[in-house]
C-alpha cells in the first residue's frame, strides 16, 4: 500500500469521526486542506508540528488533539462524550473494556502510601465479564452485566479513574455501543 493510500486508525470518540480528511465539528467548518495540513492552524511554521500545552487538567484533550496535528476536540465536545451514564453502554456491542486506575504501590507484601495509574482490561467470554488484570494471579469474574456495571462503578469511582471502550469499527460507526436515549 502506498503511504498516501496508508489510513490512521480511528479512536471510539463517542460515535464523532475525527475524519482526518473533513470538516472538523468544533472548528466552525474549517477543513483541511490539501496535503494534511490545516489551513491557518497548526505551529504557524511550515514543517513544524502541531503542538498544545497543558491547560487545566485537559491533557487527554492535548494529547488527542496534539496526535492527530490539529484542534479537533475541544472541552464542550470531550465533555459530551465522556459524560455518559454507565447504563447506557450496550454491552452486548462492545468487545472489551480499559480501565485505568490508581493502584497502591508496594515493596514486596507492604502496601506504600503512593498510588500510580494502572491499566486493566475486562471482556466477556461467553456470558460471563472477566477482571484480566495482570497483576491478579488468575482472571477473576465479575459476573452478568449488572455485576459489571457495579465494578465499573467502583473502578471509576476515583476521580483519576478512566474508562475506554473497545470496539468493532461497523459498531463504533453506527454508535450501537450506546442504548439510546
Amino acid at each position: 500500500m502506498a503511504p498516501e493510500e496508508t489510513r490512521a486508525p480511528q479512536a471510539d470518540l463517542g460515535g464523532v469521526s475525527p475524519d482526518l480528511g473533513g470538516v472538523s465539528p468544533d472548528l466552525g467548518g474549517v477543513s483541511l486542506a490539501a496535503g494534511g495540513a490545516l489551513a491557518g492552524f497548526g505551529s504557524g511554521v511550515p514543517g513544524a508540528p502541531y503542538h498544545e500545552r497543558q491547560r487545566r487538567q485537559l491533557c487527554a484533550l492535548h494529547a488527542l488533539n496534539n496526535l492527530l496535528q490539529r484542534p479537533w476536540l475541544s472541552q464542550a465536545s470531550a465533555d459530551r462524550i465522556c459524560r455518559r451514564p454507565l447504563e447506557r453502554l450496550s454491552l452486548p456491542h462492545v468487545l472489551g473494556l480499559l480501565l485505568n486506575v490508581p493502584s497502591r504501590v508496594r515493596l514486596g507484601a507492604v502496601p506504600l502510601p503512593l498510588c500510580r495509574p494502572h491499566w486493566l482490561c475486562v471482556r466477556r467470554l461467553g456470558d460471563t465479564f472477566y477482571n484480566l488484570d495482570s497483576k491478579l494471579p488468575a482472571p477473576a469474574a465479575i459476573g452478568a452485566e449488572t455485576q459489571l456495571r457495579e465494578f465499573l462503578r467502583t473502578a471509576l469511582a476515583p476521580d483519576t479513574s478512566e474508562l475506554l471502550l473497545v470496539v468493532a469499527p461497523e459498531v463504533e460507526e453506527q454508535g450501537t455501543w450506546l442504548r439510546p436515549e
